[in-house]
């Protein structure tokens, strides 16, 4: 039987959740099956690295220099007239811009399938954008893919998407990569070397520091709590634009001493391991890779309580929710895990979740079914 040829296509190869999750499908499909095409509209490479090549039959940037740029249609007609993909997998709605007006005013023939990503728009004019245009697009798609069912239900009842059309694959975690268990005297060496003392608790957050993920909100819960007496260390691992007002912020508040800001880390395993509990605190997500990630660690778990958090979360089992913004809850949530000793046991049930529910294989096997089917 021939392969089937999929062509993926993403706005770029930055860091992010989306990206990563992308080529993690991409590194795992069984390229016996599937003949597999990468393409990325925007200059930026950042994860090209992470890709394994040999998994690829090609892989194209098509260098795009403005918003909505007519020679980057131009280019992807040319790539697909010499393709001729069966499918085509619009990675969250900017690229199925490009796809469908080949598909429309070309007559290329091909499957769309569009996975989306991302959940509340960042401004009106986004929100905008997806009513008049993205809404449409969608909605001409052969299938429409959401990363967790709270996402699905949102996109649905907001901005009419065919329920017909949609189902949820949940992001999905190499089990394998993350069962990481430095010894004792690494995990010592790391906290000697950030000047942690044994009797501090570490608390971290993997985030891209953009407005959105309110990391603000940690480092003043962390304040608090060392108001109440607890020895708090916060551990930062990201970059970003909101780096400076972050830092801005650590010093107007006095938390110099108890914040360590990481940067940008491709290994992050090492950081979270030697932390207690593993929290984001954003007001705009949809189902965070860095928490799968954190829970496939064995971390306990406090997050703000928006997009899928509900379903990488238990509540009181393997961590807490929180209102988003609301730092008192927070406060709360990351006490009351202190106080009771908890972060072994839930850190146990996180492990037993992200392997019964959001490993890369379970994820790879349900797209692996949508592109045979």
């Amino acid at each position: 039987m021939p392969r089937r040829k999929v062509f993926f296509i993403i706005s770029s190869l930055r860091f992010g959740g989306a990206e990563k999750q992308t080529i993690e499908l991409i590194n795992h499909l069984d390229s016996k099956k599937f003949e597999i095409f990468l393409c990325y509209i925007k200059n930026e490479d950042d994860l090209k690295n992470d890709l394994n090549l040999d998994q690829l039959s090609g892989l194209y940037c098509l260098d795009k220099k403005k918003r909505f740029d007519f020679n980057v249609l131009a280019k992807l007609k040319k790539i697909m007239k010499q393709i001729r993909p069966e499918i085509v997998v619009c990675v969250n709605p900017y690229p199925a811009f490009y796809v469908h007006l080949l598909r429309i005013f070309f007559q290329i023939n091909f499957r769309i399938i569009q996975v989306m990503h991302s959940t509340i728009m960042p401004d009106r004019y986004n929100d905008l954008i997806v009513r008049v245009l993205y809404r449409r697009l969608i909605n001409r798609c052969d299938d429409v893919v959401f990363v967790c069912k709270n996402q699905m239900n949102y996109w649905i009842k907001k901005y009419g998407i065919r329920n017909s059309l949609c189902q949820y694959i949940y992001n999905g975690v190499d089990t394998d990569y993350f069962n990481y268990h430095p010894s004792f005297e690494e995990k010592n060496q790391i906290r000697e070397n950030f000047d942690i003392r044994q009797t501090e608790i570490i608390i971290c957050i993997c985030a891209a520091l953009r407005p959105g993920k309110k990391h603000v909100d940690l480092i003043d819960a962390g304040k608090m709590l060392i108001e109440k007496g607890l020895p708090i260390k916060i551990l930062i691992v990201g970059d970003g634009s909101e780096k400076k007002n972050t830092e801005r912020h650590i010093n107007q508040v006095g938390m110099e001493g108890n914040v360590i800001m990481l940067g940008f880390q491709h290994d992050v395993r090492p950081y979270v391991a030697i932390s207690d509990i593993v929290t984001l605190t954003s007001v705009a997500e949809t189902f965070s890779v860095a928490i799968l990630e954190a829970m496939a660690l064995g971390k306990a778990i406090v997050i703000s309580d928006i997009g899928g958090a509900s379903e990488q979360v238990i509540a009181g089992e393997n961590g807490l929710l929180f209102p988003p913004g609301d730092v008192n809850a927070l406060v709360a949530c990351l006490e009351r895990i202190i106080a009771r000793d908890l972060f072994l046991r839930m850190g146990e049930k996180s492990r037993i979740l992200v392997e019964q529910n959001f490993s890369v294989e379970k994820m790879v096997k349900s797209y692996k079914n949508l592109l045979l089917t």
